[in-house]
This record gives C-alpha cells, sequence and structure tokens, in this order.
C-alpha cells in the first residue's frame, strides 16, 4: 500500500491513498478518488467543492474500506455545512484508521462540527413568521448571527402619528408601513438598526425614520424583545371648497420609547382564513372606529378548499372562543393568533357566530398547513 499525501491550499491537509489492486472495486475508488482530487485543484466555487465531494462519495462507495476517502469526504462536507454528513464521515475514517496519526485531531474536529452543527439547527429554529402583541406579522430570515425581522403590515397607532382633515378633525391613518429590523445577535442580547417606510396621512406623508435599536432573544421562550425610539409626528391636512385638498404641515411631536415583543416562529398549521379585527374594529351603523385590539375577531375570507370551510366557517363569520378560550378575554391580538395557530393535522374548535345570526355555533376541524407571511399578500391564519 502506498501513500500519498498532498496539501490543498483551499482545503489545508487532505490526505489520499492511491491503491494498487487488481480488484476492479478498488481500481473504481483509486479513479474517483484521483479525479476528486482535480475538481479541489480547480474548485473556485460550492458547486465546483460539492463536485469533488460526489467523486470522494462514490470512492467511498466502490471501497468502503478506503479510509483517505471518508476522510477527504468529510473535510469537503464541512466546507460545505453538511454537517452530519461530515460528522458521519469522519467517524467512518477513525473506525478504519483507529491509531493513525490524526486520529485525536479528527475527534477536536468532530466536537467542533458538532457545535457548529447546533448553531445552525438554532438559526433554522427561528426562522418564519413572527407576530407582535399588536398582532403584526413579521418575516424573520437569518444568517447566524445575522437576523433580519421585516413586515409591510404594521398599523399606525397614536403613539405613532395623528392626522387631521378640514371639518372632519381627527383622521385613522388606514395606511400599514413597512418596518425592518437589521440585528446582531450576540448571546441573548440585539443589537442593530431600525427603519420605517414613509407612510401616508391623507395627503400628507410621514418622512421615514431610521435609528438604533436593542434587545434580547430568548430561544428557551420562543420571544423576541426590540427597544428603539421613535418620532410621533402630526400631520394636519388642509383644504377648501373651491380647490383640492393639501397637507398643511407634518409636524414631529415628540420622541417615544417603543418596545416590540415578537414571539414565534409560529406553527405551521392554521385555520387557512383572512382575519379582522386585529388591527381596527367597527361594530356597524353609525358607529366610530375602534382602533387597536378589542377584543373581537373576524373571518374576512376563508379559503373555500379548506376544511374550515366544509365544517362551516365563512366570511363575515365572528370568532367568538377558540378552543375554549373565549376571545373577548385575550388581551392582545397575539394571544388570539397564537390561539388559532398549531401543528398541521391537529384539531381546533371555534365558536363563531356567522353573519345575520344571533347564536353562537361551535364548528371542530383539523388545521391545514398555512403559507409563511408573505409581503405584498393577505396574512393566511
Amino acid at each position: 500500500m502506498n501513500k500519498n499525501f498532498l496539501t490543498l491550499a483551499l482545503l489545508g491537509c487532505l490526505s489520499v491513498s492511491i491503491l494498487v489492486s487488481a480488484d476492479e472495486g478498488a481500481q473504481g475508488a483509486r479513479k474517483h478518488m484521483v479525479r476528486g482530487i482535480a475538481a479541489i485543484e480547480i474548485a473556485k466555487t460550492p458547486g465546483e467543492l460539492q463536485e469533488a465531494a460526489d467523486e470522494f462519495r462514490r470512492a467511498t462507495e466502490l471501497d468502503p474500506s478506503l479510509a483517505n476517502a471518508w476522510f477527504n469526504l468529510g473535510s469537503l462536507q464541512t466546507k460545505l455545512g453538511q454537517y452530519g454528513a461530515a460528522i458521519t464521515s469522519y467517524q467512518r475514517y477513525l473506525k478504519l484508521s483507529p491509531n493513525a496519526e490524526d486520529a485525536q485531531k479528527i475527534q477536536d474536529e468532530i466536537i467542533k462540527i458538532e457545535f457548529l452543527q447546533e448553531r445552525v439547527a438554532k438559526t433554522t429554529a427561528r426562522l418564519g413568521t413572527w407576530v407582535a402583541a399588536d398582532g403584526t406579522p413579521y418575516r424573520l430570515t437569518s444568517d447566524g448571527n445575522h437576523i433580519v425581522l421585516e413586515t409591510d403590515q404594521h398599523a399606525i397607532t397614536d403613539n405613532e402619528a395623528e392626522g387631521s382633515v378640514p371639518l372632519v378633525g381627527k383622521m385613522w391613518i388606514k395606511g400599514k408601513e413597512q418596518v425592518k429590523y437589521d440585528l446582531q445577535a450576540s448571546g441573548t442580547s440585539l443589537t442593530g438598526t431600525w427603519k420605517h417606510s414613509p407612510l401616508k396621512a391623507y395627503v400628507c406623508t410621514i418622512p421615514e425614520e431610521s435609528g438604533e435599536v436593542s434587545g434580547e432573544i430568548r430561544d428557551s421562550e420562543k420571544t423576541i424583545i426590540v427597544r428603539h425610539t421613535r418620532m410621533k409626528y402630526m400631520a394636519k391636512n388642509g383644504g377648501s371648497l373651491f380647490g383640492d385638498d393639501y397637507c398643511e404641515e407634518v409636524k414631529p411631536v415628540e420622541k417615544k420609547n417603543s418596545e416590540t415583543l415578537l414571539r414565534g416562529p409560529l406553527p405551521n398549521g392554521g385555520i387557512m382564513a383572512i382575519l379582522s379585527g386585529i388591527n381596527w374594529y367597527w361594530p356597524g351603523g353609525f358607529s366610530a372606529v375602534e382602533l387597536g385590539w378589542t377584543g373581537n375577531l373576524g373571518v374576512s375570507d376563508v379559503n373555500p378548499n379548506s376544511p374550515a370551510f366544509t365544517a362551516g366557517l365563512r366570511a363575515k363569520d365572528k370568532i367568538v372562543s377558540i378552543n375554549g378560550v373565549e376571545v373577548k378575554t385575550l388581551s392582545t391580538a397575539q394571544e388570539a393568533i397564537l390561539l388559532l395557530r398549531g401543528e398541521a393535522g391537529s384539531e381546533v374548535i371555534l365558536n363563531v357566530i356567522h353573519e345575520d345570526q344571533e347564536q353562537p355555533v361551535s364548528i371542530r376541524f383539523k388545521r391545514v398547513k398555512v403559507p409563511g407571511y408573505v409581503f405584498g399578500q393577505p396574512w393566511i391564519n
């Protein structure tokens, strides 16, 4: 048996074993080992590294006793972020070469890879749709400790902006703004920046704003808290009987502290409906719109192909209780959404009041997989 050790600039030191044997499997394995080495020497992209890994994998298939093929495969899998596969390959190498000079080094490498694997699992577990206390959905993406939270569904509160129009007085700022948190995690601490998009208040425009943000991420509790200061604006719209309405003034009023508590990621199961009552509620008739969460949850639309529709859920239904919990007793829209969501296939029982009826009816059905929150589209729960 001849051993040839090649130093590869891209991956460090990879050992190569070229076996001379009349056995067809060993000869084929030798061929793929050489092809793998050639692929590494010219590799410049992850795709080309994957091509090299495929060659070493083929070598192990043809000759499972080829220890150095397992070693080289493990090295490439580590570089490609295929941590579970890399651990398996290195373990096979150690089993075949328990007395190798680098055995302790490889054992330490496995420990490092397990740590990286845990970090990836933690990052992956955070991905998806999160919901704020006010019911705003956020899409969380992450690259390691870099976390981005984004939404285009944030409803404006009186703490953030107020507007007025001629003759009527105070106006309801119905439009929703985009908000983005760009965060870096260090342990449980978060730091970074935030910004919100410009927002129309009738003909006036409340300007974009940005600043620094701090907070915490608590994976065990599935919560994220972000804190920052935000300027409150007053938008005064003007007009006349013979001309177009115009923006008379947009005035900063005061800086206010803001804290957002998010929970997530939401389970993948839901009722496949678009909800109403999350940010505002209109009792009907000549009543004024009530802003924020009021303990009233309704259905704007429901997928006609869903189990919920088959069970009797309809648009304009009012949801009275969720699995026995009365909606009016919930203190936030977030609580209502968390009760509605669950694992796909799990059962949910809703008491609802249909339009033009007074008494609630109970419907029972299984949750189905719902899509994650997507920018520019209605949020389906």
